[in-house]
């Protein structure tokens, strides 16, 4: 598919009004929030350049540093799975829910046949870039998202608009008529009341969910210990009250040590949502033991390759240095006029990952069909200057569009794929920028 596609969708989003709205009210509360939060850590930019070198630190011995996470996990009691690929983390995915026991019983032989499996799921960016829910309903799994903000697109049928606060595209208004059809209760716009519904339906949920679904926002090499941070408390539901818990992560997610995820942690929540620490935050190792309602909790490891070990032995590497924060799509020009559902492949479907990092991350991960998302930046720099871990952005999105992805390094730049709609000198000119900036 040539571009016109994706250039048709920006026109789109730049011409919606409500969703001009939605985004500009949104990012600029997160970008003074922000600066607030800053405030209180005047030492930041030292942090911050820390903060790079243990990045840099864990990408390059990654194979050292997931042993021992591997190790200690083990140790701890989990059960640890190593999946290739988007398709073999499904099947993991499946096959636990297959042998489940059956509920309410401590009998661990007695397999869960004939019943419906719920899954009460928390926030993962890693579950939208393998179409895990998807895949998951089509063998009769019931997942339910217990973030807020994905449960409300996932009654829409649509996929997160930014990778922090995945329903920004949409304005109150929208999910009030969203809430009416679909759970009956009178019109409101009113926050609380609309909360107050969602909430009522998703405690349900939480208790009689067979399976805790998670992400894992950093994993402790030292200790074996998965860090969640949340601001709702869905994650502590989903990881603590279900019989069994599958935690699903990048590969790439990892802290040497406790005092590495501290600093971690005094950056990622001032990036992303303008605050000091989250509300929730969790270090989780050992299953839990039994209660008065279940058994032991059985807990699951998933780790994903999916491109990850590809894009660490490309010129793209330093994109793994990513903690997903979000900060660059807030302070990018122009995702803040798009939104994320304008960054769409050739294919027409919509980018896991989208802004500045999803530009590079994307195409890295699953290949050509995103690499002229990285069309869509002005290279202006605002990225890289709000980057809590200093990654130089633009200097990236230049090598995908001078074809230095992963999955297309073989294919000539010259010749279509990600160089295609391109002129000879602004090729050259990419190839011989992208050489001087490594």
């Amino acid at each position: 598919m040539s571009n016109r596609y994706f250039r048709s969708r920006i026109q789109e989003s730049i011409e919606n009004e409500t969703l001009q709205t939605a985004l500009d009210n949104n990012t600029e509360r997160r970008l003074k929030g922000r600066e607030l939060a800053l405030e209180s850590l005047p030492d930041w930019r030292e942090r911050r350049q820390r903060a790079h070198r243990v990045r840099a630190q864990v990408i390059e011995g990654l194979d050292e540093y997931l042993a021992q996470f591997v190790a200690k996990n083990e140790e701890n009691g989990v059960i640890v799975h190593r999946a290739q690929d988007a398709a073999e983390a499904i099947q993991i995915v499946l096959k636990i829910a297959n042998e489940l026991p059956k509920r309410n019983t401590k009998d661990s032989s007695a397999p869960l046949h004939g019943e419906k499996v719920l899954i009460a799921k928390s926030k993962s960016m890693v579950s939208e870039e393998i179409g895990l829910n998807h895949a998951l309903e089509r063998k009769d799994i019931q997942v339910i998202e217990t973030d807020l903000g994905e449960y409300i697109i996932q009654l829409r049928h649509e996929r997160p608009s930014h990778i922090i606060t995945p329903a920004v595209h949409l304005r109150t208004k929208q999910i009030a008529q969203l809430f009416h059809e679909k759970f009956g209760i009178p019109y409101t716009e009113d926050v609380p009341t609309l909360i107050a519904t969602a909430r009522k339906i998703l405690r349900e949920v939480f208790l009689t969910a067979d399976i805790g679904l998670s992400g894992v926002n950093f994993g402790v090499a030292e200790t074996g210990a998965v860090c969640i941070i949340t601001n709702e408390g869905n994650g502590r539901m989903v990881t603590t009250i279900p019989p069994v818990h599958i935690a699903l992560m990048g590969m790439e997610r990892l802290v040497p040590n406790l005092d590495d995820l501290a600093l971690m942690l005094s950056l990622l929540p001032r990036s992303a949502t303008g605050q000091k620490l989250t509300v929730y935050a969790q270090l989780l190792r050992k299953p839990l033991p039994s209660t008065a309602l279940r058994a032991d909790q059985t807990r699951h490891l998933i780790i994903l390759d999916n491109g990850r070990t590809r894009l660490r032995n490309s010129p793209l590497k330093e994109s793994l240095y990513c903690i997903r924060c979000g900060a660059c799509l807030n302070a990018c020009p122009v995702f803040r006029e798009l939104s994320g559902h304008a960054y769409i492949g050739r294919d027409k479907s919509i980018a896991p990952y989208p802004g500045p990092i999803g530009s590079v991350v994307s195409p890295g991960l699953l290949g050509e069909n995103f690499v002229q998302l990285a069309q869509a930046s002005s290279l202006c720099g605002a990225c890289k200057d709000i980057c809590p871990v200093d990654i130089d952005l633009p200097k990236l999105l230049t090598r995908v569009r001078a074809g230095q992805s992963p999955q297309t390094q073989p294919l000539s730049p010259w010749k279509g794929g990600e160089g295609a709609g391109l002129s000879f000198s602004t090729k050259l000119s990419l190839q011989m920028y992208t050489r001087l900036a490594t």
